[in-house]
């Protein structure tokens, strides 16, 4: 009997352990990519919130390593504050640009002010969490 509550046990922890990010990265882009669908109300162009994130995933890990970079050199934090300040700066951000994505074509966004602004903050957030070390 302990035996097969220690195997349904270990199954069940596995199977929900795939389920949730892992990283902080990928936290942040869960979050974001959750965030990104609220704001789309049009039904027929549901975005699929898994790939979504996994892309924002690979969008977002370039502001964690910039974070743990800039940490590493030594960069004390009044620097950090102006780096975080040029990212407004950066075109990505920028609601003039910012696109859906809707069966491998690409759209202007329904909310591009939302979006582009939602973008910067986990952008910056992300940063920040790598300068700090966060896992």
């Amino acid at each position: 009997m302990k035996f097969k509550c220690l195997f349904a046990l270990v199954i069940a922890s596995s199977l929900i352990s795939g389920c949730a990010p892992t990283s902080v990265v990928g936290k942040n882009a869960r979050h974001l990519s959750l965030q990104l669908a609220a704001d789309n109300h049009d039904v027929n162009t549901r975005s699929l919130i898994t790939d979504t994130q996994y892309s924002l995933e690979k969008f977002l890990q370039q502001f964690y390593d910039l974070g743990k970079k800039d940490r590493q050199k030594g960069m004390d934090t009044n620097h950090a504050y102006q780096r975080v300040s040029s990212f407004v700066k950066d075109d990505v951000f920028n609601p003039k640009t910012q696109k859906s994505n809707y069966i491998n074509r690409s759209y202007d966004a329904n909310n591009p002010d939302s979006q582009a602004k939602r973008l910067l903050d986990s952008a910056i957030k992300t940063y920040w969490d790598g300068y700090n070390r966060v896992i």
